[in-house]
């Protein structure tokens, strides 16, 4: 007999995810039977991770439960927002160079060209601010475009208060 890996056993139940969402007035009325059936995918899935339903609940709340302030007040946030900003950069850079901006293809290899060197050198790395990364790529680009219309920008409106109507129905629909 070979060692096995332990397999984690799921104490939680589609009931006990229904019922934190209720709890949490997450969900709204009576469940569907797709939503139901989304309970328990999600019992399968999370249960395993959860050493009680208080955990359970916590990491429903990831799903649910979305408060822009505090996420963004978080450092590992805007880390993970700076290293994927990067990517929407030269998306936007191909889209100006689509849109017949005066910046022609050699201009754009060339901003491309930096960019790719400055993430080689790494850079951008030690950059904890969403904000501060759109600063620096900003002047890495104008300093190779020389053109000071070409930046990228940052921002996530924040929400204010508690959750409206509408974003819970939002929420209502997303899990139907």
């Amino acid at each position: 007999m070979g060692n096995s890996p332990a397999v984690a056993v799921n104490p939680f139940t589609g009931g006990d995810v229904a019922g934190i969402l209720a709890e949490r007035d997450w969900v709204v009325g009576d469940l569907s039977p797709q939503q139901r059936a989304w309970c328990e995918h999600a019992a399968a899935i999370l249960g395993p991770q959860a050493a009680d339903r208080n955990a359970l609940a916590d990491l429903l709340g990831l799903v649910f439960q979305y408060d822009a302030r505090e996420i963004l007040g978080q450092v590992e946030s805007h880390a993970v927002l700076s290293r994927y900003a990067a990517r929407d950069v030269v998306r936007q850079l191909a889209l100006l160079l689509l849109e017949g901006a005066p910046l022609d293809s050699e201009r754009f290899k060339e901003i491309v060209t930096a960019l790719k060197e400055h993430t080689a050198k790494k850079d951008y790395d030690q950059i904890t601010s969403a904000q501060e990364f759109a600063r620096r790529v900003t002047a890495d680009m104008q300093a190779v475009a020389n053109d000071k219309h070409l930046r990228m920008n940052y921002g996530i409106p924040a929400p204010q208060g508690p959750a409206s109507p509408e974003d819970r129905e939002r929420m209502h629909y997303v899990m139907s």
